[in-house]
């Protein structure tokens, strides 16, 4: 078992035991259910010390399903169906499904099902207990699948991504490049970084260096972010106004792993990506609140914003995304989409 290790920026949810927890949390959803005027603050749960704390949805998985943006993308159905293409294709090439594939950042195990289908045993790790037990009940009667709470440096520290023909990160990458930058958050909302830029880009180029380090013919795919949307546009605009951004940049995790490419390219081996454009969709200004505010800035504005304000200027500003007929935000977004194919 990989010794698990979580992600330090992260906000938790309760310093509480798990029964404790769950007991606090059953109460909140009721009160939530039972309280249409407080709909917009999805974590307004009381500590002494920080006011309003948050639950954050990417350690829960109801959470996470609950404020998950759903998108809409140009020519493919679904990120889940893009990869399951992309995989069947490799898999009908090569003649055989993959002896060992890695899943790193499986979360509640949506695009695990996928890989599980092309697969001769599958790994999937999540720095989240709730999630592992989500994604292992949801895979129970899959036996060539192993889930496992790990942080994805310490399965890549192990060696035994270096045995893997496939190895993925969906939209999960970013959090352990993130982490060497030891971003913390203060009591008063501050997000501070204790290492220095240097110190931490080390420490993440040799995180890489060794996830692309394999024994045998591998495949890599990842989901980032792009940066250049709409909607990542105004979140990257609110993160400058909490904190700091090392190297300046919001995609300083993608630009840790393009320079990285740009030498596997130039080794020989094969890297194509690519940006699928699309929109996120969002029916009502409650699922607009609640994809910008509490999944992407994570819960972490209310220490530094007004959120009435955050809310009014949201809706304000994405304005020229709504329909009037039915009220529902349809903002343009898009995904990069990173295949890597290492020939040995």
């Amino acid at each position: 078992m990989f010794k698990p290790t979580v992600v330090r920026w992260e906000a938790k949810a309760f310093n509480v035991e798990p029964r404790a927890f769950f007991s606090k949390l059953t109460t909140f959803v009721r009160q939530f259910s039972a309280n249409i005027k407080n709909k917009y603050f999805m974590s307004d749960l009381i500590q002494p010390s920080l006011g309003r704390q948050y639950i954050n949805p990417y350690l829960v998985p109801e959470f996470y399903e609950k404020l998950r943006p759903r998108y809409m993308w140009k020519n493919i159905q679904s990120e889940e169906s893009l990869i399951a293409d992309i995989l069947d294709n490799i898999v009908h090439t090569q003649s055989v499904r993959f002896p060992l594939a890695i899943e790193l950042g499986c979360g509640t195990g949506r695009f695990t099902k996928v890989l599980a289908q092309f697969s001769e045993h599958l790994i999937a790790i999540d720095p989240s207990e709730l999630m592992v037990s989500h994604c292992s009940k949801l895979l129970q009667n899959m036996t060539s699948c192993d889930v496992y709470q790990s942080s994805a440096q310490d399965i890549v520290a192990s060696g035994i991504v270096s045995k893997a023909n496939l190895v993925t990160a969906f939209w999960s990458l970013s959090y352990p490049l993130q982490s060497f930058f030891e971003l913390t958050l203060e009591n008063d909302g501050r997000i501070v970084q204790k290492g220095t830029d240097a110190e931490a880009v080390k420490q993440a180029e040799l995180f890489l260096n060794n996830l692309f380090s394999n024994d045998v013919r591998c495949t890599y795919l990842f989901i980032f972010f792009s940066d250049e949307s709409e909607e990542q546009k105004w979140v990257t605009k609110k993160w400058q106004q909490i904190g700091l951004l090392p190297g300046g940049s919001r995609n300083f995790t993608w630009l840790l792993l393009k320079k990285h490419l740009d030498r596997l390219i130039k080794q020989g081996h094969i890297v194509k990506s690519e940006i699928i454009e699309g929109w996120l969709n969002c029916p009502d200004e409650l699922t607009l609140v609640n994809v910008f505010l509490d999944h992407h800035l994570r819960g972490l504005t209310p220490l530094q914003t007004n959120r009435d304000e955050l809310i009014t200027e949201l809706i304000e500003e994405m304005s020229c995304f709504r329909f009037e007929e039915n009220g529902s935000f349809q903002v343009p977004s898009a995904f990069r989409l990173v295949q890597v194919n290492l020939t040995k």
